[in-house]
């Protein structure tokens, strides 16, 4: 990923503003609002100061389901935000 000064990512034709947040190929993110620790697939649009958690509303760690074990697996983490899919769209 390569960011500007203001963090702002041009890579693969993406458009987001500062998230420091992994953006997959032409996604967009062009307005004020707060993505962090979010994860966005290709050709996804966020609309005008869309704003995301990042921080569990517990205060607990992370879990995320493992296929493997077909349960919730333990991540070490405090913060996770969105995972966006391809192709999606949302807007205030």
């Amino acid at each position: 990923m390569n960011c500007d000064r203001d963090g702002a990512c041009t890579y693969c034709g993406c458009n987001c503003c500062g998230d420091y947040s992994p953006y997959f190929a032409n996604s967009n993110k062009g307005h004020d609002g707060f993505l962090g620790n979010s994860v966005l697939g290709e050709w996804c649009n966020i609309g005008a100061d869309t704003n995301t958690s990042n921080l569990k509303n517990n205060y607990a760690e992370v879990r995320l389901w493992s296929y493997k074990t077909e349960g919730f697996a333990r991540t070490g983490l405090q913060f996770c935000g969105l995972m966006m899919g391809d192709h999606s769209k949302c807007g205030i």
